[in-house]
């Protein structure tokens, strides 16, 4: 019996910094749908800086935090949260909506607060008009895909700024949610 030949060199190795890599990539941590157009959209969240709650009839509407109003601007009544995201160090991201103010040009767009202890913040408004689409969060970074004209855009949540398709948006009075 005849024993299988030896291989004369051994097989081929990974480099270490390529086999390191995937571990520093953050894994998926939540995905799925969106639909700001859903019944089963929440009226109030427990934050970290207190409870946000949408709240009011009509044109009356607004979204508070700890009984304070957050926006008084033309689209107040149509704000709303969304999802809320849980951040690394407490920190959190609120997907909210906006679907008022622009007549039937435009369904809906989107804006995140941030809140981190009792600090809130909040992003430009972004999105394609769609109120559907899917998210994926990995690690901090939030990554939302909505539908658009001849494809998908995308807009990424990440360290605080939101990217729409790779371009960093300024706040401005085009896209701030508190006009």
């Amino acid at each position: 019996m005849r024993s299988p030949p030896t291989p004369s060199r051994p097989p081929p190795r990974a480099p270490a910094a390529a086999a390191a890599a995937p571990a520093q990539a953050a894994q998926v941590s939540d995905s799925g749908n969106i639909d700001s157009n859903a019944d089963s959209l929440p009226t109030a969240l427990a934050t970290s800086a207190g409870p946000l709650v949408r709240s009011g009839e009509f044109d009356e509407r607004r979204v508070t935090l700890n009984g304070k109003a957050l926006f008084d601007g033309n689209d107040a009544p149509w704000q709303f949260p969304v999802r809320s995201f849980t951040l690394s160090q407490g920190r959190e991201a609120i997907l909210m909506a906006s679907s008022g103010g622009r007549g039937n040009s435009c369904e809906t767009l989107f804006f995140f607060l941030l809140i981190d202890g009792s600090d809130v913040k909040t992003t430009p408004e972004f999105g394609t008009c769609a109120p559907q689409g899917r998210y994926t969060q990995r690690g901090d970074r939030i990554a939302l895909e909505l539908p658009k004209m001849g494809g998908m855009s995308t807009a990424e949540l990440k360290d605080g700024d939101v990217f729409e398709d790779g371009k960093l948006l300024a706040l401005d009075a085009s896209n701030d949610p508190s006009q």
